[in-house]
């Protein structure tokens, strides 16, 4: 959240002439939500400017809108300080801002109207669902925080001016009549600022342009009834001595310069905290990491913890959450950083698995069921795994290298090739038989060849130039009674 004051310290400026700058110059010591009002003092013929925080002496600028620090010169202002002659509280004065109140509040429940049904539409979740980020579901509930915050700041600013209507209806005001009034017209500069300010903020979220079409509501009645009653703050004068007053002037500044520090500390967590909201959403959208969404919410508590110790007054203790915040959001800046140097290497990696698992599945096309897919099946499983433990361990905030991604890669590069290669198992026991029948007939052929030269030629037939055998006589025990 800005804490822009939307004009507000411009508004409430007790004469215009140096608004403008004075404005500029009290602007970085005011905590949203408080009013304050400017008194000019002729302390010696020197201007001085005089400002009344809640209607409390709190700050003296000189004439070059710089704040005085050193007591002698606040000692002097105080004792020139003197009120406007020309603000004199009247009745129909305090009835004049009563109306005016009424009148924003009327024209206000038009738009308050418009953002409630708006709110409670199916176009509203259709919208919400539709926006990427956790900006804009911030935007759209400060969009009806905002809103809704408006209707009771104005209900107590004019529940407040009807007691001062009653107070001022009972003759001339008097001395003891300022010192019931002036408390009534600290709480309702108060209530006014807020009902300003948040309806300010509702239409200054980054939401809002693509969500109404309803003009803008007029704030210049409201506008003026802040003007008018800061301007009776400032004519009333504050009871006490010169050195009273210079020493609450004095500590009243020391407090400022410590809201000026928290203010920016403020600011440059907010600042800080969206960025890097930004740059975890973006690795996140690639990365899943329960780690960092649960360290980006740690560090959102630590930041709301700096809003409001700052919107209720207690800087110091927002000074000191600073540091704290420092230390977080500088730890969790080098996890998303470290988280985003890796995506390129996740990415690349996982594009290498998709063209393996493309190749093998060629290669299930190719073979059919055949047993040498089984090996190719458990390697792919195991890189899967791997890679499932390496974003579980990124899940978790676990150290991890892009040497583990990288290797990923490679092995699944060296698995897409070996998809590649693979033949059926037919193909494979084919091509040794034939080669064994080759070289059998080649041996054959050899050793017929061999054979053949030594021998000086085939064997001959056998002819009848064959030496003839002798014939053996039959034994006579051989031969027969004819024979």
């Amino acid at each position: 959240m800005r804490f822009a004051l939307s004009g507000l310290l411009l508004l409430l400026l007790a004469t215009c002439a140096f608004g403008a700058a004075i404005d500029d110059a009290v602007k970085p010591y005011i905590r949203e939500g408080e009013n304050y009002g400017v008194v000019s003092v002729n302390a010696s013929g020197v201007t001085y400017f005089l400002v009344k925080v809640g209607g409390q002496d709190s700050m003296v600028f000189d004439s070059t809108y710089n704040l005085v620090t050193d007591n002698a010169t606040i000692g002097t202002v105080m004792a020139y300080r003197e009120a406007p002659s020309n603000q004199t509280i009247t009745l129909a004065g305090i009835e004049q801002a009563l109306n005016d109140t009424k009148k924003f509040n009327e024209t206000y429940d038009t738009f308050y109207d418009a953002v409630y049904k708006w709110g409670h539409s199916p176009a509203y979740t259709q919208m919400f669902r539709s926006q990427a980020g956790y900006k804009a579901r911030m935007d759209a509930e400060r969009c009806f925080n905002y809103t809704y915050a408006v209707p009771p700041a104005l209900n107590n600013s004019i529940a407040l001016l009807e007691q001062a209507q009653a107070i001022a209806s009972g003759g001339p005001i008097e001395s003891a009549d300022l010192q019931l009034l002036m408390p009534i017209f600290n709480l309702t500069v108060d209530y006014m600022a807020q009902a300003k300010n948040n309806y300010t903020r509702a239409r200054n979220t980054t939401i809002w342009p693509n969500l109404f079409k309803q003009p803008n509501v007029n704030t210049t009645p409201l506008d003026n009834a802040r003007t008018r009653i800061n301007n009776y703050i400032a004519a009333i004068p504050t009871a006490g001595n010169t050195t009273t007053l210079v020493e609450q002037v004095r500590l009243q500044t020391a407090y400022r310069l410590r809201v000026k520090d928290s203010k920016a500390a403020v600011d440059a967590a907010r600042d800080r905290f969206t960025t890097l909201g930004d740059l975890i959403l973006n690795v996140t959208s690639t990365i899943s990491s329960a780690y960092l969404e649960t360290q980006f919410l740690a560090l959102q508590d630590l930041l709301n913890a700096m809003e409001a110790s700052y919107n209720a007054g207690d800087v110091n203790k927002t000074l000191l959450s600073k540091t704290d915040f420092d230390v977080s959001a500088t730890s969790l800046e080098s996890d998303a950083n470290r988280f985003s140097n890796l995506a390129s290497e996740k990415d690349a990696s996982d594009g290498k698995m998709r063209e393996a698992q493309a190749e093998i599945r060629k290669a299930e096309i190719r073979l059919g069921e055949d047993p040498q897919l089984d090996a190719i099946h458990q390697k792919y499983g195991l890189l899967t795994a791997s890679r499932d433990d390496l974003l579980s361990k990124l899940n978790a905030g676990a150290s991890v290298n892009a040497s583990d991604f990288q290797s990923l890669g490679v092995n699944a590069t060296a698995l897409k090739d070996e998809a590649a290669a693979l033949k059926r198992s037919e193909q494979i026991l084919d091509l040794p038989i034939i080669i064994a029948a080759i070289a059998g007939v080649a041996l054959f052929g050899g050793v017929w060849f061999i054979l053949r030269k030594r021998g000086g030629g085939a064997p001959a037939p056998k002819s009848e130039s064959w030496p003839a055998q002798p014939q053996q006589p039959v034994p006579p025990e051989w031969q027969g009674p004819g024979l």
